[in-house]
């Protein structure tokens, strides 16, 4: 109770100085405060020159893909499997607009499972490592809009 009451009165007592302050604190706190608003709106308009639209926010950079020597095994991000070719092909129109983005080539493999079922793995790029395809993954999952985006390997060119 007594704590309550103490807070009550440190609260009007703070009140009361401030109304009862002099024009001179009241002229230099308003000052003060008008200094600190137009710095920050100075700092804040050097990061900000436009506003962002939906355009802008689209992850539309291509990924580095280096050349594969001939022979040598190929690796992709999977997109999908699909028991369903109807399925596979419309997956391929849905991401092939982001692959156009990125600059990377789409494939489709037809696979089939141990118990003799076919199958159709959607993947996209061809990147000369693990490494380099999972370094490449949180771009291709951002722009496709998949959480996850396993590597695989492709089958290799035929050496000439």
């Amino acid at each position: 109770m007594l704590k309550r009451l103490g807070f009550l009165l440190l609260l009007g007592f703070a009140f009361a100085g401030g109304a009862l302050a002099p024009d001179t604190w009241r002229q230099f706190i308003a000052l003060q405060a008008s200094q600190l608003q137009r710095h920050a709106m100075a700092t804040w308009s050097k990061y900000v020159s436009t506003p962002a639209n939906a355009d802008s926010l689209v992850i539309g950079t291509r990924v580095a893909t280096p050349a594969i020597a001939e022979g040598q095994p190929i690796y992709a991000l999977q997109l999908g499997e699909f028991i369903n070719g109807a399925q596979a092909d419309a997956a391929m129109q849905r991401y092939e607009a982001a692959a156009r983005r990125l600059g990377l080539p789409m494939t489709t493999l037809a696979v089939v499972d141990s118990n003799k079922d076919p199958w159709t793995v959607l993947a996209i790029g061809q990147f000369p490592s693990q490494d380099a395809a999972e370094q490449a993954a949180p771009r291709v999952q951002a722009t496709v809009g998949l959480e996850s985006t396993p590597a695989i390997k492709l089958p290799a060119k035929p050496a000439s």
